[in-house]
């Protein structure tokens, strides 16, 4: 019995990927549709006000999971066949615009920010719809338009050198990550490469990254700036950079980010990109990461492994800061009415959506933060910013301490979920 229904599970599971493979091949082409378009708006109102699109060869994305399943991230973008209303690509993804309209400056002034969605070029019409999740955690239309194929253009932006830094497999097949390139003139170009190949070291070996090499392409591409160096205006340093990275990001002095998405995308378009790494040429500390956007690490900082990482976690697998007593500019970043999104941080409003099947009974809910539940998952408060209220399920992860090498037990199977996503 065990036998037989081992293959009948077998069975199911190849017609499902068969059925959704034949899915990709029924509404999509093998190419990429770009859409850039800017988010408007502030703490109260947003909209998203189209810009262009145009396509370019290859769809590098997953070909099987073209429906989000996980329900992660603060936007949503969905993709309906404009006659049939059948929905065929959906996407959750987080952006600069939604962290900094919790700021200060967010409740007072009104901004645009530039963003891509990056979709499998559609052989019919398409209606392209936008969304975002309220405090409470409900998805709410904020904008929606028509897009059709036949009217959209190649793209004609040429694409730039590359270095192999490891290779697991077929793209379609794998996690793709590219490393992008800011602060390194001509000058530094053995600089470069040497950081490039450092970092993909210590993406490579920690865990659980480094237990599923054979799912993961990283690139790098050779792009350089006009200058060597990042900005940095608390210090008066400003330099013109392939991206335009700079530190004191919505701020916070640390937060290294960049608010040019559409140059960033010119310079990773046509390399199959599931996600992206900026190395900045910095020794100053600083990073940043966002689910679905861009992760950024200051290459010379010490602790440069911890930071790629922590927010490549971030933005490959969505995982939530599980620190709190850090200073941040952000404010009421969580609802202690809802349950939060990411995978690893919980309100207790819903917890048996998270980690809770993977803990001991004898472990109490909360949990103290006692030498008797080290390494012990459990449910710990402070996190998300936030010192009550809000719990995590190790005392000292990777989310929470500048700590390489350090993910917890639920952080690990959250971003192994993700690696799986793309790889099948």
């Amino acid at each position: 019995m065990i036998k037989r229904s081992l293959i009948i599970g077998l069975c199911l599971l190849s017609t499902f990927l068969f059925a959704q493979n034949q899915n990709f091949k029924q509404n999509f082409q093998d190419k990429t549709l770009r859409i850039d378009y800017q988010h408007i708006g502030n703490s109260k109102m947003d909209t998203i006000r189209f810009a262009s699109a145009h396509f370019y060869d290859k769809w590098s994305g997953t070909q099987t999971n073209l429906i989000d399943k996980f329900g992660y991230g603060a936007n949503y973008v969905e993709v309906y066949d404009s006659l049939s209303n059948q929905l065929i690509y959906s996407r959750g993804y987080c952006n600069l615009f939604e962290e900094w309209r919790t700021t200060p400056e967010g409740k007072l002034e009104t901004k645009s920010f530039e963003e891509t969605t990056l979709i499998p070029y559609p052989k019919k019409a398409i209606k392209v719809v936008y969304k975002r999740r309220s405090r409470e955690g409900e998805y709410s239309e904020i904008s929606s338009f028509y897009l059709n194929p036949t009217r959209i253009n190649k793209s004609t932006i040429q694409k730039q050198k590359t270095v192999s830094l490891h290779r697991g497999g077929l793209s379609s097949q794998c996690l793709d990550v590219t490393f992008v390139a800011d602060g390194y003139a001509v000058s530094d170009s053995l600089k470069l490469v040497k950081d490039f190949n450092r970092y993909a070291s210590y993406f490579l070996n920690c865990r659980p990254f480094s237990k599923y090499k054979k799912q993961i392409n990283i690139i790098g591409i050779l792009g350089f700036s006009k200058e060597s160096g990042i900005t940095d205006p608390n210090s008066n340093i400003y330099k013109k950079t392939a991206v335009g990275c700079t530190f004191n990001s919505i701020g916070s002095d640390r937060y290294l980010m960049t608010t040019n998405i559409w140059d960033l995308q010119n310079i990773v378009e046509s390399n199959p990109t599931d996600a992206i790494m900026i190395i900045c040429n910095t020794s100053k500390y600083g990073g940043g990461g966002i689910y679905n956007y861009y992760a950024t690490v200051a290459a010379d900082d010490p602790s440069g492994n911890y930071i790629l990482v922590h927010e490549g976690g971030h933005c490959i697998a969505g995982l939530a800061d599980e620190y709190y007593s850090s200073s941040v500019t952000v404010e009421d970043f969580y609802s202690l009415t809802a349950e939060p999104w990411e995978p690893n941080i919980t309100t207790m409003v819903a917890f048996d959506r998270k980690w809770k099947n993977q803990m001991s009974i004898k472990t109490p809910i909360p949990t103290p933060a006692t030498s008797d539940y080290e390494n012990i998952i459990g449910v710990f408060e402070g996190a998300g910013y936030m010192a009550k209220g809000i719990y995590r399920p190790w005392q000292n992860c990777t989310m929470k301490e500048i700590k390489y090498d350090g993910f917890c037990p639920v952080c690990q199977n959250a971003i192994k979920a993700m690696v799986n996503y793309y790889s099948k």
